[in-house]
């Protein structure tokens, strides 16, 4: 049976709010539900939420609905998946997913897919990796002649390294037994002394085991579009057609709408965050984006 591990200990100090970041709403939904919706419909519901700041607040929120555990202290992504341990060790036969709470954007089909060619592959670790226009702040993908090679975070790249376009989305699938054991040999030997959880790939290929990437369709999901306005206006149009069953481009009506409305289709690319785009009504409006904004790191409504 597969896993999931949902990264959702973080502050969001730029936020300046007393909650933890997951908790932010988009839609009238916490992040963390649309991350936790994503993974239920890709049909998977061994869930493990990692907490931290305000971790009474995660748990009030899920009311018993999924596992929670708690990482007393913040030393890294790599540090907050080893909290997770006993509950991976009930269930080892499968993969586990770990994805960050604060990711509203993501979606179901990126997350089945990125399975199916991690079993195909037959990898260790699988990154679901996008390519950004402008990738500061992210994680860098390296490749070789056999594929992925290492990632390496911003802090610690090289100035060759930082025009790398292809970045690390946080999210990855494990064969469940390997990420526990390569869980055992991070460090902290990194600009910020934390356990980095990207560090796993370097370490699963230097141990003989394959890893790989998914290179993701949906760069919106991410962040990683032609810039952090850019995307989250695409995310918050992508989040509405989710929240509202709104069905997708190609299917009936004009830009896909049955009933004949219009909303952004080829049109939505030339929108800009503080436009107003052209959507069905004024509750697309504000809500697509709201979420625009908070992707951008512009306001928060909460």
């Amino acid at each position: 049976m597969d896993n999931v591990i949902i990264l959702a200990g973080g502050q969001g100090k730029r936020m300046k709010a007393d909650m933890p970041k997951p908790m932010f709403t988009v839609l009238e939904e916490p992040m963390l539900e649309w991350v936790i919706k994503a993974c239920e419909g890709a049909g998977l519901s061994r869930i493990c939420v990692v907490k931290g700041f305000e971790a009474a607040q995660i748990d009030a929120y899920l009311n018993g609905r999924y596992e929670t555990v708690l990482q007393e202290e913040r030393l890294g992504t790599g540090h907050a998946v080893m909290q997770a341990i006993p509950f991976m060790q009930q269930e080892q036969t499968g993969n586990t997913l770990v994805l960050c709470g604060d990711a509203p954007f993501i979606d179901s089909d990126t997350i089945r897919n990125a399975l199916e060619q991690h079993v195909q592959e037959g990898n260790a670790v699988t990154v679901i990796t996008a390519l950004a226009e402008n990738p500061k702040g992210y994680g860098r993908i390296l490749r070789g002649d056999n594929g992925i090679t290492c990632i390496v975070e911003e802090k610690d790249a090289t100035e060759e390294q930082r025009r790398i376009r292809e970045i690390n989305s946080g999210a990855y699938w494990f064969r469940t037994a390997d990420l526990i054991t390569l869980l055992g040999g991070l460090t902290q030997n990194n600009a910020q002394g934390e356990y980095y959880l990207t560090d796993t790939i370097y370490l699963a290929l230097h141990s003989g085991k394959r890893a790989g990437a998914y290179l993701s369709e949906n760069p919106a999901g991410y962040g990683a579009g032609a810039d952090r306005k850019a995307s989250g206006k695409r995310g918050g149009i992508h989040l509405y057609r989710r929240h509202h069953h709104y069905p997708g481009r190609g299917d009936r009506g004009r830009h896909g709408d049955p009933a004949g409305h219009h909303y952004p289709g080829k049109d939505e690319d030339r929108c800009q965050l503080h436009h107003r785009p052209q959507l069905p009504d004024r509750e697309l409006r504000d809500q697509g984006r709201g979420a625009a904004q908070l992707c951008a790191g512009v306001s928060v409504r909460h």
